[in-house]
C-alpha cells in the first residue's frame, strides 16, 4: 500500500464519520418535538417487533403542565412518557395511556404523581397490536399520524392584592390549576389563605418566590378532603414576620377534570378568619318530606375522607358510618366537618364543625353533634336543624322498597357531589355476630357511607355501611350492606331522644 493510499483511508473513516454524525444529528433533531406544532409521524407493522415511534421533549424550569395528544390516527395507539432516559419497559414508566381510544392524550403537571421535572422527557407512540394486523393482507402495512405537545407555563398566572376577594375558575384546558402572585409587604405577622364558595374539593399550594409551585417545593400545603380550604403563614418566636415579597398561590382540583370550578380566594394579612366567612345560613323551610329528608342528610368531612350522615335531631345531633370518622390511626377522630344541603341542585356548603360522640367500628356507626361553624364560630341563636324521625317498624320484609340518599363520589366529573336519591328493595339480611345488616340491590357507591335508609313514610330505616362486589361506579353485580336503626344501641338512643329529635 502506497503513502497516497494511506493518506486516503484515513481520510475516507473521517468523510463517513462526519457524514454519519450528520446523519444522526437529522434524526435526533426529527424526534424532537417543540411546544404549539404539530407533528406527522409514520409507523410500520412489523411481523416481528412492536411498531413504535419515540420522540423527545425538553421541559424548562417554567413549564407549569405539559399535554401530550395523539390525532388522526387509523388505528389504535399508545402513549408512553419517561423522565430522563428512553423507555426500555412500557410496565416501568412515569405515565401513560392506553384506553381503546385511537387518538390518546396525557397531561401531566408539577402536581401529577408522579410530578412534571425539568429536562428531557421521551415520548414513546406505540402500536401494540401491530404484529397481529401485520398479518392482516387486508390492512395497509403503513400509516401515519399527528402528535401535537401543548404547554402551561408559569407567565400564565393572576396578580391578587391583600384583603380582596378574587372570583376566578378553573378550567380543563389549563388542568385545573390557576396560579396567583401576591406581595406581601414588610413587617407581615402573619398572612391567611381562605378558599371558598368552592364547587370541588380543592386545595393549593404556596411557594415564596417560586412561579411555579409543586408538592415537593412548596413551603406551605392546603391540602385536605375539605374544599374550604384555609392556612394561615406566621412567624415564629425567633422570626415573628414573614418574608416580604411575592408568594405564588396554586390553586387546583386533583380529581375532577372534565367540567369547570368556580371559586373564590382571600388572602388576609392577620390570623383571623373573614367576617365574611362566618355567616352561617339557616336551612330552606321545607315543602314536604322528601324536601324535608334530602335536607336532613349532609356531607360527613373528615381527615380520612368524605362521606354522607343524617341529621336525627334539631340540636345537630346525627349518625354517620364510623369508617368516615376513623383517623390515620384507626380509632375515631375528635372532630369532623359537615357541609349542609342548601339547594338540592348545587353541592353541599361545608358550615359545621360536630364533635364525635359515640363510636363503634363493629357497628360501623358513629354518633356526632354539630358544636360551632366550620371556623369555631358560635351558632346562630335558635339555630335549628332539619332532622327525620326513626321507623317505628320492628322488622324489614326482603322485596320492601326503599330510597338511600348521600353524597357519591363522582370521579373525574367533580370532585363534590350535589344530594343523590337512589331506590332499591331489601335484599336479603347477613348475620354478623351479635348484629345483622341488611342487604340491597341499591347502585350504591362510595361516598354514601353513612347516608340516609328511608322508607316510603320518610323514617329513618338504616344507615348506608359499605357494598361488596361490582366497580367504584355502582354498576351491576354489586350488593350494597345497611345497618337498620332497630341495632342502634340503646343509650345512642336515649342522647338522640333527649336532644329534641321529637
Amino acid at each position: 500500500m502506497t503513502r497516497k493510499n494511506l493518506i486516503k483511508l484515513p481520510l475516507f473513516l473521517l468523510l463517513s464519520s462526519v457524514l454519519l454524525s450528520q446523519l444522526t444529528a437529522q434524526s435526533d433533531e426529527g424526534s424532537r418535538i417543540v411546544p404549539g406544532r404539530s407533528y406527522q409521524g409514520r409507523m410500520r407493522m412489523d411481523d416481528e417487533d412492536l411498531p413504535y415511534r419515540t420522540y423527545r421533549l425538553e421541559v424548562s424550569s417554567d413549564v407549569f403542565a405539559v399535554e401530550v395528544r395523539l390525532d388522526n390516527a387509523p388505528v389504535d395507539l399508545d402513549l408512553y412518557l419517561k423522565h430522563g432516559e428512553p423507555i426500555y419497559d412500557y410496565g416501568e414508566v412515569d405515565h401513560s395511556s392506553s384506553s381503546y381510544d385511537k387518538n390518546e392524550s396525557i397531561f401531566v403537571s408539577r402536581l401529577s404523581t408522579p410530578e412534571l421535572q425539568d429536562g428531557v422527557y421521551y415520548i414513546d407512540v406505540l402500536y401494540q397490536s401491530g404484529r397481529q394486523d401485520a398479518k392482516r393482507r387486508w390492512m395497509d402495512r403503513s400509516f401515519t399520524f399527528d402528535i401535537t405537545v401543548d404547554t402551561i407555563t408559569a407567565e400564565d398566572n393572576i396578580r391578587i392584592k391583600p384583603n380582596e376577594v378574587v372570583r376566578s375558575e378553573l378550567r380543563p384546558e389549563t388542568g385545573m390549576a390557576q396560579t396567583f402572585a401576591l406581595r406581601i409587604p414588610e413587617e407581615t405577622k402573619a398572612a391567611r389563605i381562605d378558599l371558598f364558595d368552592v364547587q370541588g374539593d380543592l386545595d393549593f399550594l404556596v411557594s415564596y418566590e417560586n412561579p411555579v409551585p409543586s408538592y415537593s417545593n412548596a413551603d406551605y400545603i392546603g391540602d385536605s378532603p375539605l374544599g374550604r380550604e384555609s392556612l394561615v403563614m406566621d412567624g415564629s418566636e425567633d422570626e415573628p414576620e414573614i418574608p416580604a415579597g411575592t408568594y405564588y398561590i396554586t390553586v387546583f382540583d386533583s380529581v375532577g377534570r372534565i367540567y369547570p370550578q368556580n371559586f373564590a380566594l382571600m388572602v388576609s394579612l392577620g390570623a383571623d378568619p373573614p367576617e365574611e366567612l362566618l355567616e352561617i345560613p339557616r336551612f330552606p323551610r321545607v315543602s314536604d318530606e322528601l324536601d324535608q329528608a334530602l335536607y336532613s342528610t349532609v356531607e360527613v368531612i373528615s381527615e380520612s375522607g368524605r362521606g354522607s350522615g343524617v341529621f336525627l335531631s334539631r340540636e345537630g345531633i346525627l349518625l354517620t358510618a364510623a369508617h368516615v370518622v376513623r383517623g390515620h390511626d384507626g380509632e375515631a377522630v375528635e372532630g369532623a366537618a359537615i357541609a349542609g344541603n342548601l339547594n338540592h341542585r348545587e353541592v353541599p356548603r361545608e358550615l359545621f364543625h360536630a364533635r364525635v360522640l359515640e363510636w363503634d367500628e363493629e357497628l360501623d356507626l358513629a354518633l356526632l353533634k354539630v358544636e360551632s361553624g366550620l371556623y369555631g364560630q358560635e351558632l346562630p341563636r335558635n339555630y335549628r336543624f332539619p332532622h327525620l324521625p326513626l321507623s317505628e317498624t320492628e322488622e324489614l320484609r326482603v322485596g320492601q322498597p326503599l330510597s338511600f340518599i348521600g353524597y357519591p363520589r363522582t370521579g373525574e366529573a367533580a370532585s363534590k357531589s350535589s344530594v343523590t336519591l337512589v331506590r332499591g328493595v331489601v335484599s336479603g339480611f347477613a348475620e354478623r355476630g351479635a348484629y345483622s345488616l341488611a342487604k340491597t340491590d341499591a347502585p350504591l357507591i362510595p361516598g354514601t357511607s353513612g347516608g340516609a335508609v328511608i322508607n316510603a313514610y320518610y323514617e329513618l330505616e338504616g344507615i348506608v355501611s359499605h357494598t361488596v362486589g361490582g366497580s367504584q361506579s355502582g354498576s351491576h353485580g354489586s350488593l350494597g350492606f345497611f345497618l337498620p336503626v332497630s341495632q342502634i344501641p340503646s343509650r345512642w338512643l336515649e342522647r338522640i331522644k333527649g336532644s329534641g329529635s321529637f
